[in-house]
């Protein structure tokens, strides 16, 4: 596996724990808030964070999209036709090449 495929797949590991955990304190903040212990204010940077968590999700999930795979430039060729004698299969499947 990659370098950046490991990078990528802890960051997005690491962005769904930080969700859940911005979650939670948004909900607890939202109680707290009915319950006249928090202001508003307090519970609107509970909000701006677990909006701030998704979003940093959102970018985990591309990233590792682009990290196992790669985008094709405008312009460039994506497949050539070749005499039946010059074929070669290959096969990947998510951590090895198969000739």
């Amino acid at each position: 596996m990659l370098l950046n495929q490991k990078n990528a797949k802890a960051s997005n590991r690491a962005a769904k724990t930080n969700v859940g955990t911005m979650k939670a304190d948004l909900e607890r903040y939202k109680d707290l808030y009915k319950d006249g212990i928090v202001s508003k204010q307090q519970l609107d940077i509970a909000q701006a964070k677990y909006d701030k968590a998704n979003a940093d999700l959102t970018t985990a999930n591309e990233n590792l999209l682009t990290a196992e795979g790669m985008y094709v430039a405008p312009g460039s060729p994506l497949f050539a036709i070749v005499p039946n004698d010059v074929w070669i299969v290959i096969e990947r499947s998510l951590n090895n090449w198969t000739f």
